[in-house]
């Protein structure tokens, strides 16, 4: 079963805030690249997908860019560039991984 919990970090009220939060946590890693482009304005279901394709990477490698286990391509799909490439909703992704039950 997957559980996610959500720190509520992308209702932060302003850029600086966000890179405070990251000069002190070593969040970029996690961050969706289009959220330091156009700001938190800009952030939605499919950039908190991203962040958590980045940390199921993490917790699967102990590296939040390796995608070489069971569900890479899954989380490749979670951190794709593409928009129109990536999951637009977070029970798609749950749903690929019945693939490997």
């Amino acid at each position: 079963e997957w559980y996610i919990i959500d720190f509520n970090i992308s209702s932060m009220e302003n850029t600086h805030s966000l890179i405070s939060l990251q000069n002190n946590c070593g969040i970029s890693e996690y961050t969706d690249p289009r959220i330091y482009l156009n700001g938190l304005s800009k952030a939605n279901k499919q950039t908190d997908i991203y962040s958590i394709g980045r940390v199921i990477n993490y917790a699967l490698t102990k590296d939040p860019n390796n995608y070489k286990h069971k569900y890479g391509r899954i989380t490749n799909k979670c951190t794709c560039d593409d928009l129109d490439d990536r999951y637009k909703k977070w029970l798609k992704a749950v749903e690929a991984t019945r693939v490997f039950k």
